[in-house]
């Protein structure tokens, strides 16, 4: 079972939509709840977290990523990508 996360804020936030929040503390709450396709590990390079791997084109304009099956995620547990009752991680 994963450990209970708690995060507390001074003042309502608005939204924790990662892709419009500009505020470091939506930030620090909408990470707890939200993936990317690559985090950062402890040096700051880019590590798969939704992405199973990533390439990028000769030219540097196109990058391609390959999802992880079921939305199993490197921080955390595998769960069905939908919620139908026949989706099952196996």
């Amino acid at each position: 079972m994963a450990a209970a996360r708690s995060s507390s804020i001074a003042s309502d936030p608005g939204h924790f939509n990662p892709a419009i929040t500009t505020g470091f503390t939506q930030h620090v709450v909408a990470d707890s709840i939200f993936n990317g396709l690559v985090g950062l590990d402890e040096n700051l390079q880019p590590v798969p977290d939704l992405a199973d791997r990533w390439d990028i084109s000769d030219d540097g304009t196109t990058y391609t990523f390959t999802t992880r099956a079921c939305g199993t995620t490197a921080r955390r547990s595998p769960r069905p990508t939908s919620s139908s009752p026949s989706s099952r991680c196996s």
